[in-house]
């Protein structure tokens, strides 16, 4: 139960931080469509998405070897809330530092908007 609860938190951290992005682009190109914005970030930053899957893999192994191999850690007073906000804040922020370095997105929309206007 412990994983799955990990990973629906972490899921729901890294898709707070697409739809935020989203939401974001949504709001400085009021001119394209909602459905425009979401494929073009689908189409240019995929690869963010990804990666946080793994990071989301990395994430649940650890649990299970910390509970395989080392089970005296998951008798810290209140290890369970920490891995469920560990999970969530990691979903999060994991994304946004991943869309940082890799994203895309939003040059491409820059440069449509530059394209249009000149």
């Amino acid at each position: 139960m412990e994983y799955l609860i990990v990973l629906i938190l972490e899921l729901i951290g890294i898709s707070l931080h697409v739809m935020e992005k989203i939401s974001v682009f949504d709001k400085q190109y009021p001119e394209r469509s909602i459905n425009q914005i979401c494929k073009v970030f689908w189409r240019h930053d995929w690869n963010t998405v990804i990666i946080s899957a793994i990071v989301l893999l990395l994430n649940l192994m650890i649990h299970l070897i910390i509970n395989w191999y080392a089970p005296e850690l998951t008798t810290i007073k209140y290890y369970l809330l920490y891995a469920f906000g560990g999970a969530l804040l990691l979903g999060f922020a994991g994304q946004g530092l991943i869309y940082k370095y890799l994203g895309t997105a939003e040059k491409f929309l820059d440069k449509k908007v530059n394209d249009i206007l000149a």
